[in-house]
C-alpha cells in the first residue's frame, strides 16, 4: 500500500477485524473505526481493530444471535459481543425504522424485543407477496392478505430433524416458484443442519424435472441468516421432544435465536412447528420466560392447525 495515504485528503477502507493487525495495514492509524454487526464481534477481537483507531462507531442489535464460541466456554461474560458489552454503559442511539418488515410481520419483534419503539416505515407497511398465478395448493397458508403464519403440526418426539416439516416445507416452497416468486427471494431457516440436509434433500426431488436450481434458494440455519432478508421466509421448529428442549434451552429457546429468525421476512413469515412447544414448563425462572416468549408469538400469528386439505398427499 502507497505510504503517501498519511498525505492524503482522507481514505475510507473496508476490511475484517484481524486487517489492522496485517502486514498491509499495520502502522496506519484511522480517525475512526466504524464496526458493523458489532453484536456478533467478541470483546478481544474489537480490541485488536481498535488498536489502529482513536475513535470508534459500534452498530450493532444484542436482540440478535451474540458471538459464536465453543461450547466448552461458560463464563457468560466471555461469550458477550462488544456491542452488548458496552450497551451496558450507554444504551447508544436506536434506529427506529425498519424499512425491511411490513407491519405485521414487525407486530411482534416489536412488541417483544424492541419495547414497541421500532416503527415499519410507510415505504413497507403494507407490502405484500405478488403470484403471478394463484397457488393451486395452500392457498390458505399462502394467502397474500396474512403474511405472519404459524401452521401447527401434530407430532412428537421429534429432535434435531423431521420429515414431515421438511416435506411440508420443501410442497410450499414448490408452490411458491410455481406460482411466480424467485427463488432468490425464498429463504428456508431452521436451528438444525440435520433439518437443513432434509429440507433441501425433499426439495431437490421435487424441483428435479424443472429448471430451478436449488442453489438460489437460501436454506440454512438461522445464524447464517442473520444480517440478511427475503421476501418469503418459511422457518421450521424442528423440535417436539420436551426433554431435548428443555436441555438445549439455551439454544434452542434463546430468545435471540427467534427474534433473527422472525425478523428476516419482508413481505410473508411462514413458521412451522409442533403444538407440543406450547404445553412445556420449566422450573428456571429464565428458562420459563423463554419458553412464555415462544408462546406469545405463537398466540400473535395467525394459525393454520387442519392439515387435512392442505397437501394431503405429503404425508
Amino acid at each position: 500500500m502507497d505510504r503517501n495515504i498519511h498525505q492524503s485528503r482522507g481514505v475510507i477502507l473496508g476490511a475484517t477485524v484481524y486487517a489492522p493487525n496485517t502486514k498491509k495495514l499495520k502502522g496506519f492509524p484511522f480517525d475512526i473505526v466504524i464496526f458493523d454487526e458489532a453484536s456478533q464481534m467478541t470483546v478481544p477481537l474489537a480490541v485488536a481493530a481498535m488498536s489502529a483507531g482513536t475513535k470508534f462507531i459500534f452498530i450493532g442489535d444484542h436482540k440478535q444471535l451474540a458471538p459464536i464460541i465453543s461450547e466448552k466456554q461458560t463464563d457468560k461474560e466471555l461469550s458477550k459481543s462488544i456491542f452488548e458489552y458496552l450497551f451496558q454503559f450507554s444504551p447508544g442511539t436506536m434506529l427506529k425504522t425498519t424499512y425491511r418488515m411490513n407491519k405485521e410481520i414487525n407486530h411482534f419483534p416489536n412488541a417483544f424485543f424492541y419495547g414497541g419503539e421500532l416503527t415499519t416505515d410507510s415505504s413497507a407497511t403494507d407490502r405484500r407477496l405478488h403470484f403471478k398465478t394463484a397457488p393451486n395448493q395452500y392457498q390458505q397458508i399462502l394467502d397474500i392478505e396474512s403474511p405472519d403464519v404459524f401452521v401447527e403440526l401434530h407430532h412428537t418426539g421429534m429432535t434435531t430433524y423431521c420429515r414431515a416439516e421438511a416435506l411440508l416445507i420443501a410442497g410450499m416452497v414448490t408452490e411458491a416458484l410455481r406460482s411466480g416468486i424467485q427463488p432468490k427471494e425464498i429463504a428456508v431457516v431452521t436451528p438444525y443442519r440435520a433439518q437443513v440436509r432434509l429440507i433441501q434433500s425433499e426439495l431437490a426431488n421435487l424441483l428435479e424435472n424443472t429448471e430451478i436450481s436449488i442453489k438460489k434458494i437460501f436454506i440454512d440455519t438461522v445464524e447464517r441468516i442473520q444480517g440478511q432478508e427475503r421476501d418469503l421466509v418459511f422457518y421450521s421448529l424442528v423440535t417436539s421432544d420436551k426433554k431435548l428442549i428443555l436441555e438445549k434451552a439455551d439454544f434452542f429457546l434463546q430468545p435471540q435465536r427467534l427474534n433473527v429468525a422472525l425478523t428476516r421476512a419482508r413481505k410473508k413469515r411462514i413458521v412451522v412447528g409442533s403444538n407440543a412447544l406450547f404445553n412445556l414448563q420449566s422450573n428456571d425462572l429464565e428458562i420459563q420466560q423463554w419458553i412464555d416468549i415462544l408462546r406469545a408469538y405463537y398466540n400473535s400469528t395467525t394459525k393454520i392447525s387442519d392439515m387435512a386439505n392442505e397437501g394431503e398427499d405429503l404425508f
